[in-house]
C-alpha cells in the first residue's frame, strides 16, 4: 500500500470537515494558513504512524476526522503568546535541548498528597531552578 498517497487522498477527504471548522469559529484566514501549512507538513507522518496502529480498523477514517477536527478547534482557542512560542519553536527545532530548560518528575501523592498541595510548593521549584515538572501518573 503507497501510504504517501493514502494519507494525501485522506487528507483531501477530510478537508471539507477542517473547512466547516473554519467557518464556524470564523478564525482568521492567516492563522488558517498557517495551521494548514503545518498540518501538510506533518499530516504524512502522523497518517502513517496512525495507519499503521489502527488502519485495520473500521472506524479509523472516523477517529482521524475526531483528531484533525480536534486539532483544529484546539489551535482557534490557543493564546496567541503560545502560538508564538509554537512558531520559535519550528524555527528553532531543537528548543528542547536548551541549557535553560531545566525538568523535574515527581509522583504527586508521594510529594504533597494531591495537587493543591503541589500548588504551594511552586516557589520551592523555582528556587531549585526548574522551569517545568513532569507528574508521574495522578491516583486517587
Amino acid at each position: 500500500m503507497d501510504l504517501e498517497f493514502e494519507a494525501e487522498l485522506t487528507l483531501q477527504r477530510l478537508q471539507p470537515r477542517l473547512d466547516l471548522v473554519w467557518q464556524q469559529t470564523g478564525l482568521d484566514v492567516g492563522l488558517v494558513q498557517s495551521f494548514e501549512k503545518r498540518l501538510r507538513e506533518q499530516w504524512p507522518r502522523l497518517f502513517e504512524l496512525l495507519f499503521r496502529l489502527y488502519g485495520q480498523r473500521y472506524d479509523f477514517f472516523f477517529h482521524l476526522e475526531q483528531i484533525l477536527s480536534a486539532a483544529a478547534l484546539s489551535w482557534v482557542s490557543r493564546p496567541t503568546p503560545m502560538r508564538e512560542l509554537d512558531q520559535e519553536r519550528i524555527l528553532n527545532s531543537n528548543w528542547y535541548l536548551s541549557e535553560n530548560l531545566v525538568g523535574g518528575a515527581l509522583y504527586v501523592d508521594l510529594f504533597s498528597e494531591n495537587l493543591g498541595k503541589l500548588r504551594d510548593h511552586i516557589s520551592y521549584f523555582k528556587d531549585l531552578g526548574l522551569t517545568y515538572l513532569h507528574l508521574m501518573p495522578l491516583f486517587a
